[in-house]
């Protein structure tokens, strides 16, 4: 019962964390801060050559990953532009 309330504990906080930094990313983003946005992928996502390459749907070749960014900021822009006109 103890291992399982531990382990439930860790991953909370490994969401948690998930959360905070998708949130970091996405403010910065918003506010236009390049360099913030920047200072956060690579403490969070740079590959530091001791621990696997970041995967993200099955997808780790750097170059795909940053084209598929691209892609899911360039539709919240669309969406966020849509919801102020109307």
């Amino acid at each position: 019962m103890v291992r399982k309330s531990y382990r439930l504990a860790i991953n909370r906080q490994r969401k948690a964390n998930k959360n905070k930094i998708s949130k970091s990313l996405e403010s910065s983003l918003l506010n236009g801060n390049n360099r913030s946005f920047w200072k956060v992928w690579n403490a969070n996502f740079k590959d530091k050559g001791h621990h696997q390459p970041t995967t993200i749907n099955k997808i780790s070749d750097p170059k795909l990953l940053c084209e598929m960014l691209a892609e899911i900021l360039k539709l919240l822009v669309i969406q966020m532009i849509m919801s102020s006109i109307y």
